[in-house]
């Protein structure tokens, strides 16, 4: 028998025993208060049994309303079936536990996409904190939610074959039905564009109905992503790939990124990327920075995840397979994730200050002084002043091409502006020459408009910021327009 003075908690809802593993230990147990009147309450559960071995176990007592806040002794009992003065019970926790509310409901993911049909899927929403006493979630439509999509209180929704348009699904803690979170699914008749894998789940199983499949075989054993293994497939094959069909490229998800991983002194594991056209053509892609797609296998570096990045402009608006296969046989060669980017506006040209200032069409943002009056361009004046904006390069877009002029007569005693372009990727400032240029600024010196191009090719695939920089301090530098187009 153990025992202590204690004044039970309001809050306490148990009282909590571990018992630890030994293999000694055997016979059974009890938790009794006693208050200070002598008044014996036996807590729930009565007699609990254990027989040697045993594992580490917890018994949860429940504390009842009436001997909440009292005083007295807190007794833990022990008693044998048999004389054994080896037994022992092995105590290593007693703790009160309290109510913890629910402070939140969320859901991992909040959101989703479907083509038009009849189809079933399950939703899971969780209480915040983890630890909340009760953790139940309940599941209902929304008030006035049109007809085509029910769910039951378990979180399985149906889908009818005539539903369209946005349903709102609520999750509700059970415990605090105040608590809420709100699933939002779409319906559509329109084609579904899903950018992005990020586990195996995904992949294979797919986002909003959008997959990969397996070509040949896999390692279909647990881990976080798809294992392109030949040697480890069952059978064995020689070669292990995934595909995409049916993917239409765009201008908004040209930029294709292919995250893999191996494990230390595995065999050098390199994926090929190919895309194959509606003809049957196949055409293997390189990376855009020109290296081999290789896993490091480096024991240094395990767990190490690289991404390579993959130039699809050439395919805009056509129809085609990607496909991921080992260039050899591996053991592993696991995706765990595959992200497609672009321009998020197909915006390639602004003819004049409307359009560049324009936030519904791509806006650039003018940083500086500016001559915020009237006028066909926008009118750069302080030195160092530039207008700004951000784009995923790729072969049709890589030329750049701005016009600016100046007015005649008012240069006055500040000259006329000298304009430099400087590319930001991955943080650094890269200032690029106009084509044909020999100096890194353009003079501009004329009462008319004057095109100055450059070839951003070198950025292909990247995502940028492009700055058109007055360098110098001038009464005028207007930049009058600016496009973008494919490197002749």
């Amino acid at each position: 028998m153990m025992w202590a003075k204690v004044t039970i908690p309001e809050s306490a809802l148990t009282f909590n025993v571990k018992i630890g593993n030994n293999d000694k230990t055997y016979g059974e147990y009890r938790v009794v208060f006693v208050k200070e009147d002598g008044t014996v309450t036996v807590l729930s559960n009565g007699w609990v049994g254990f027989a040697a071995p045993t594992s580490e176990s917890t018994q949860k007592f429940v504390i009842p309303d009436a001997i909440k806040g009292q005083k007295g002794a807190l007794v833990v009992e022990h008693r044998m079936n048999q004389a054994d003065t080896n037994a022992e019970l092995q105590i290593k926790v007693l703790k009160f536990e309290g109510l913890v509310a629910v402070s939140s409901v969320v859901f991992d993911n909040a959101s989703a996409t479907y083509k038009q049909g009849e189809r079933t899927f399950k939703i899971t929403a969780k209480v915040k904190p983890d630890n909340a006493t009760n953790d139940k979630v309940t599941y209902e439509m929304a008030e006035n939610s049109a007809a085509g999509v029910t769910v039951d209180a378990n979180g399985n929704v149906s889908v009818t074959a005539e539903a369209i348009g946005e349903y709102h699904i609520i999750a509700k803690a059970v415990a605090d039905e105040t608590k809420i979170a709100e699933f939002v699914l779409t319906i559509t008749a329109d084609e579904i564009e899903v950018n992005e894998w990020t586990n195996k789940s995904q992949l294979l199983n797919g986002v909003s109905d959008v997959k990969w499949e397996i070509v040949n075989g896999y390692n279909s054993g647990a881990g976080e992503g798809v294992d392109l293994s030949t040697e480890l497939a069952t059978p064995k094959v020689d070669y292990s790939a995934m595909k995409l069909t049916n993917r239409k490229v765009k201008s908004t998800s040209f930029i294709m990124a292919m995250s893999i991983r191996t494990f230390p002194n595995e065999v050098t594991a390199e994926i090929v990327v190919k895309v194959i056209t509606a003809d049957g053509t196949e055409n293997v892609i390189p990376t855009i920075s020109g290296q081999k797609a290789i896993a490091d296998n480096d024991p240094a570096h395990d767990g190490k995840i690289d991404t390579y990045y993959y130039d699809l402009s050439a395919y805009i608006g056509q129809t085609v397979t990607i496909e991921l296969g080992v260039a050899k046989p591996c053991y592993h060669a696991v995706v765990t994730a595959v992200r497609f980017s672009g321009n998020e506006l197909n915006v390639t040209e602004w003819k004049n200050k409307t359009a560049i200032l324009n936030t519904e069409s791509d806006a650039w943002a003018v940083n500086g002084t500016w001559n915020a009056g009237p006028g066909e361009g926008v009118d750069l004046q302080g030195a160092n002043s530039y207008l700004s904006n951000e784009f995923v390069l790729g072969a049709f877009n890589a030329k750049f091409t701005f016009g600016a002029r100046i007015f005649k007569g008012q240069e006055g005693d500040k000259g006329w502006p000298k304009v430099k372009l400087v590319v930001v990727a991955n943080g650094k400032e890269n200032i690029v020459k106009a084509i044909g240029a020999t100096e890194d600024t353009v003079e501009f010196n004329k009462d008319d408009i004057v095109q100055t191009s450059y070839d951003l090719s070198a950025f292909i695939g990247q995502k940028v910021e492009i700055r058109i920089v007055c360098t110098t301090e001038v009464y005028h530098c207007v930049i009058a327009n600016i496009a973008m187009g494919a490197i002749a």
